[in-house]
């Protein structure tokens, strides 16, 4: 017979990653509603649109729920298949980027200087003992979570044009 496991709370560093993804697909989910595609602009319903880190969230954690870090792009120039003749940030990356610094300057500035900042703040957390470091980072990705929910909630709170349609119809009437 099966042994079944006790179910036991999470640890802290376990409850931190679960809090950093899910702040990454806020994240994800706020780049993506209502905006199109940076390459082609096209939008939903037309295509999937995606939301593409510029810096790896695995490689810089602390921005990879950063808003500034993700832009929104379709699905053929986001990931799409190798047959395509499109560029696509994953099969393409040097050609994305070459259209990013000449399309976005000032925001490929700011992610520089972001990406600089979050090497030097991880540098600093390297100091920390390992169970330091784990609350610093539950605390951290809790504060992330809070903002991104503020915003996420803000953002789908605004009436959409059908309904405000509607309402002045009734007023009128």
């Amino acid at each position: 017979m099966k042994q079944w496991k006790k179910m036991t709370k999470p640890n802290i560093k376990q409850q931190a990653s679960r809090c950093r993804k899910r702040c990454v697909l806020l994240a994800k989910a706020i780049v993506r509603k209502d905006k199109g595609c940076i390459y082609c602009k096209r939008k939903k319903p037309e295509v999937a649109v995606h939301a593409h880190h510029i810096y790896n969230e695995t490689a810089h954690k602390y921005m990879s729920a950063e808003l500034s870090n993700l832009v929104p792009v379709c699905f053929t120039h986001h990931s799409s298949t190798w047959q395509t003749k499109e560029p696509s940030f994953h099969r393409n990356p040097q050609e994305m980027s070459d259209f990013m610094r000449e399309n976005y300057p000032e925001l490929m500035e700011k992610l520089r200087a972001d990406k600089n900042a979050s090497i030097e703040f991880e540098a600093k957390l390297d100091k920390l003992t390992p169970v330091e470091r784990d609350k610093f980072d539950l605390s951290f990705w809790q504060e992330k979570e809070t903002l991104l929910k503020t915003i996420y909630q803000t953002q789908n709170e605004k009436p959409k044009i059908s309904q405000t349609i509607r309402r002045n119809k009734r007023i009128t009437r």
